[in-house]
């Protein structure tokens, strides 16, 4: 299916501007799943990534099953970034050894699990995540991987597209079109600005990004998270990376912004219309 074929079933042109709007790391915690549940619900969020190994991962499921409607993705976890909030395989150990650290989770940094993992392991487990959740009658609407480990190795990348084409679901990296026949995004709106700006200066280049999109299919992504001391825990302890602890008052701006007025108006303004991953999703199998 070619672009304009996509567009045109799904009721648009080429030169529409459409936003997916999401909210990475669903179930990480329960602000994090309350965040992402008032983005999803009261806000312009349109889709969502599910952290399958993560403590309060149970109860994004049953949100989730809450609102069958929503468009949730599998985000394929193999990594524990946090110093104190640490989470591991849901693979036996034993066959997913080189994943886990000495303390028996996942390992801290992107660069230690690029040294330690073993391809079949990382198949293993992702594919038990996957599986964890097509287990409970919920279908993922897209993939993509935390912390981008998967994009980071050649052999890796190859089992990103593996995974992908198995469980018959479209990615948001714009690469892959390349190589699959799903739709993707032309670009990540705001990728570039980091966690060391101040929240008001983040949302005015954000905003300027929305106003300066092409036509196409575009995603901006945030990690939406209620207030409160649990976030700020879970979030607040990294000595070694001191922009870190302060990323709790990103993830709850994250899902402030997404809720708020300025941003329908702006989405008005511009005349951007928003779109899910699911959306995308089944408009491919049908055209299939």
């Amino acid at each position: 299916m070619t672009r304009n074929e996509l567009l045109s079933n799904l009721g648009h042109t080429a030169r529409s501007r459409l936003l997916i709007i999401h909210s990475d790391d669903f179930g990480m915690c329960h602000a994090a799943n309350v965040g992402t549940m008032r983005a999803l619900n009261d806000g312009v969020c349109t889709s969502a990534s599910i952290l399958v190994p993560c403590p309060w991962s149970n109860e994004a499921i049953a949100m989730w099953a809450d609102n069958p409607g929503w468009s949730v993705g599998v985000e394929f976890c193999l990594t524990s970034e946090w110093e104190y909030f640490r989470w591991g395989p849901l693979a036996s150990r034993d066959k997913v050894a080189s994943l886990v650290g000495p303390d028996g989770t996942f390992w801290h940094r992107s660069e230690q699990f690029l040294a330690h993992a073993e391809y079949h392991h990382v198949e293993i487990e992702c594919r038990e995540q996957a599986d964890r959740l097509l287990d409970t009658g919920l279908q993922p609407s897209h993939a993509l991987c935390h912390m981008d480990v998967l994009r980071q190795r050649d052999d890796l990348h190859e089992l990103f597209l593996k995974l992908i084409e198995d469980y018959r679901l479209p990615a948001r990296y714009p690469e892959i079109t390349l190589k699959q026949p799903w739709p993707v995004n032309e670009g990540l709106i705001g990728a570039d600005h980091g966690s060391i700006l101040p929240v008001e200066e983040r949302q005015r280049l954000l905003f300027e990004d929305v106003r300066g999109m092409r036509p196409g299919i575009w995603e901006i992504f945030g990690h939406c998270s209620a207030a409160g001391e649990e976030i700020q825990a879970n979030t607040g302890h990294e000595r070694d990376r001191p922009a870190w602890p302060d990323s709790w008052r990103l993830r709850v701006h994250d899902m402030e912004m997404f809720c708020s007025s300025a941003f329908r108006m702006l989405l008005e303004e511009e005349s951007i219309e928003t779109i899910s991953w699911k959306q995308l999703r089944e408009s491919v199998l049908k055209g299939a």
